[in-house]
């Protein structure tokens, strides 16, 4: 697979950037540098970033072929080969287990004195409410459920009963298998 030895430099603040040739605007221009050392093909190699008003775009080939140079296109560069990382799920087991101890999570109790049983129920059910046994139990996991209905992950919160904010002293950590 052939590969193009050159990218665009990556901002560093305004210092990365140059006057454009064409529009002369200062701080606007994005030069190619060598994808290897980072070198700065040529002062006038790149690409203004005025899109709109000047479209300068002075490509590494066209600066080869204008002085002559061949532009030599590196076979021994090869892109990194993409793994897919196949989906983990959780076990329905382990959310079933979750959908209950109600009378212990702080978030639901929380809610129960907000709104009351029967609306409470139905935020439960609508948004994949459980009870995990973290942090001493009363801890809260919000379920990911996908399109599929699998279990992605959980968000495991615990919240402060009586005034339904989370406490931060405890980090929450996602729920995953073990």
């Amino acid at each position: 697979m052939n590969s193009y030895p050159f990218t665009l430099e990556k901002y560093n603040g305004i210092k990365s950037r140059y006057t454009c040739p064409r529009c002369l605007k200062k701080h606007q221009l994005t030069r190619y540098v060598y994808i290897d050392t980072l070198e700065q093909v040529h002062p006038d190699v790149g690409k203004c970033n005025r899109k709109l008003k000047c479209d300068y775009n002075y490509t590494p080939k066209q600066f080869f072929n204008d002085n002559k140079f061949g532009v030599t296109i590196r076979t021994d560069v090869k892109p990194p080969k993409l793994v897919k990382k196949e989906t983990s799920y959780i076990a329905i087991e382990k959310f079933q287990r979750s959908l209950s101890g109600y009378e212990n999570n702080n978030f639901v109790i929380y809610l129960n004195a907000i709104f009351g049983n029967r609306i409470t129920e139905e935020l439960i059910i609508k948004y994949n409410i459980g009870t995990s046994k973290r942090w001493g139990g009363g801890a809260t996991v919000f379920w990911l459920i996908d399109l599929e209905g699998k279990i992605r992950t959980g968000k495991i919160i615990k919240f402060d009963p009586k005034l339904g904010k989370r406490i931060k002293k405890l980090t929450s950590l996602n729920y995953t298998t073990a």
